[in-house]
């Protein structure tokens, strides 16, 4: 290790802030989609009240991580959710039926009226919820209500409260394969709980905690990057350059990355 000059967060954030990516058929720099992250989290906490349950539990019903299958079920939550009253057992299913979920309205519903039950119990404000969560960010809020609810992942809760809090993510397949191969990753060396297998609860509580240090390597709190910002960041950056078949030639990141490093010591490049 001591012969390893580990990437600083804030040269590979740099580094890939002017890349272009898409999403939606919508074509932006990564910096431009980190500053329309930053003004949809404010937008997202004036919602309505029933906005705001819809958004999240069509979050804790993502399981592929697809945006247009999650637009669908918006759309549908929106047309068939007006109030609380309408969250029934029934408009639940059908919603779930016109969107294609695809595993099983009846266990989709299931979650909803779990979720509704908690937001309806007395005493429950999601302005209460969402500063709770921020209090008892640092072990991703493990006695979470919502966490209780069958088929319901730390990935899906934590998607969900990242809509409203830039101190969540929902670790995906696209920040693993980035920190490994750049070597951010190594910002975690000597947690007992290393490793990149997030399927079970300390691999996934491993990558939590390795976007809290990488956040504050950057001066955040205050200034530098959120988790939430680090995380969609490298979500595009994943999704275009650092992908299954990654474009190293081309890559911003050939200065830091210690794949590309090794590779070209190698004479792999």
């Amino acid at each position: 290790m001591t012969n390893v000059t580990i990437p600083h967060p804030n040269d590979v954030l740099a580094a890939i802030a002017a890349l272009r990516t898409r999403e939606n058929g919508v074509e932006r720099s990564i910096a431009e989609w980190r500053s329309l992250y930053r003004a949809k989290l404010a937008d997202n906490r004036r919602r309505p009240d029933i906005a705001i349950f819809t958004g999240f539990v069509n979050c804790l019903l993502e399981r592929a991580m697809v945006g247009e299958a999650a637009f669908r079920r918006a759309q549908a939550f929106e047309k068939l959710f007006p109030d609380y009253d309408a969250v029934t057992t029934a408009n639940a299913k059908k919603a779930l039926k016109s969107a294609g979920y695809r595993w099983g309205p009846e266990n989709g519903a299931a979650v909803i009226m779990a979720a509704k039950d908690i937001v309806t119990a007395r005493g429950f404000s999601w302005e209460k919820y969402i500063r709770r969560a921020e209090d008892h960010y640092e072990t991703d809020f493990q006695d979470d209500d919502f966490r209780k609810i069958k088929n319901v992942s730390f990935k899906t809760r934590d998607l969900a409260l990242s809509e409203l809090s830039d101190r969540f993510v929902a670790i995906d397949l696209h920040v693993i394969r980035v920190s490994s191969r750049t070597g951010l990753l190594l910002h975690g060396y000597g947690d007992q709980r290393i490793t990149t297998d997030v399927s079970k609860g300390p691999g996934y509580l491993f990558f939590h905690g390795l976007m809290l240090n990488l956040a504050r390597r950057t001066g955040w709190p205050g200034a530098g990057y959120s988790p939430g910002e680090i995380d969609r960041m490298i979500w595009h950056f994943g999704r275009t350059m650092c992908n299954a078949r990654p474009d190293c030639r081309r890559c911003p990141l050939q200065r830091t990355c210690l794949t590309w490093k090794r590779r070209q010591a190698h004479g792999t490049t």
